[in-house]
């Protein structure tokens, strides 16, 4: 049951794996320079190729970070999630031997961010203290913070894929977050579906879409260059073969 095995089979609403360029895959960037962004042989999950992220001291693109995004800006074409969507989600991840995987701060390498502002995404994901995170934000309108929903183990140098199954609502009754990964070479449920709020509402009570982020964004206090490997990011409407 390895996450993201078979999503080929699920109704694919988008997939990304650095074979074509990043402005077919993606809808914007966030980087402080191009340099900071590249398609990479090597190492690569699947196909030829896989998206290379890096972010030096002081890098400046609204906050120290390189992130590839569905939103923040939109554009046509690329999928945002609206309330009462539910989606299942894979990607893989490589931290290499410079990525600060024993940080104490906030290091965040995906996010489900909410269109605009109000503070910290409605989900996301964070590799500090040799562990991922999924992080879920202390409230469902405008937040300062995030809370651990869950948390594993975090290594250097090997590709971990994960698929997290998710039902976006603002309201903690309706949405829903479950997590698979393979964190140990083999794949596993590791976090059971956990009812809470999966976005945020504006201040008329609206749900506000979401959209995808990957990348690395981090406090600025962490220090040196730091790299990450993303590939095969796949939204689909129904699970990897294996997962259910």
């Amino acid at each position: 049951m390895i996450a993201g095995a078979g999503v080929a089979e699920a109704r694919v609403v988008s997939a990304a794996g650095a074979e074509r360029p990043w402005q077919q895959e993606w809808a914007s960037a966030s980087c402080a320079s191009t340099e900071r962004l590249t398609s990479i042989g090597s190492p690569v999950a699947r196909g030829s190729r896989a998206y290379r992220f890096e972010v030096r001291d002081g890098d400046d693109a609204y906050g120290e970070r390189c992130e590839l995004g569905h939103g923040n800006p939109t554009r046509a074409g690329f999928p945002l999630f609206d309330e009462g969507d539910e989606r299942w989600i894979s990607w893989k991840v490589y931290l290499p031997r410079d990525f600060p995987i024993g940080t104490s701060r906030w290091n965040v390498i995906n996010q489900w961010k909410q269109l605009g502002a109000l503070g910290t995404p409605a989900l996301s994901m964070e590799v500090k203290n040799n562990r991922f995170y999924l992080m879920n934000s202390n409230t469902n309108g405008d937040s300062c913070c995030t809370v651990p929903r869950w948390s594993g183990p975090a290594r250097h140098d090997r590709w971990v894929s994960f698929t997290m199954h998710v039902k976006f609502s603002p309201n903690r009754s309706v949405g829903f977050v479950e997590l698979y990964g393979d964190l140990d070479g083999r794949g596993k449920k590791l976090l059971r579906k956990l009812h809470t709020h999966t976005m945020k509402s504006d201040g008329s009570g609206r749900a506000v879409p979401s959209h995808s982020r990957i990348g690395i964004y981090r406090d600025p206090s962490i220090q040196g260059t730091a790299h990450i490997a993303f590939d095969d990011y796949v939204i689909a409407t129904s699970p990897p073969r294996g997962l259910r």
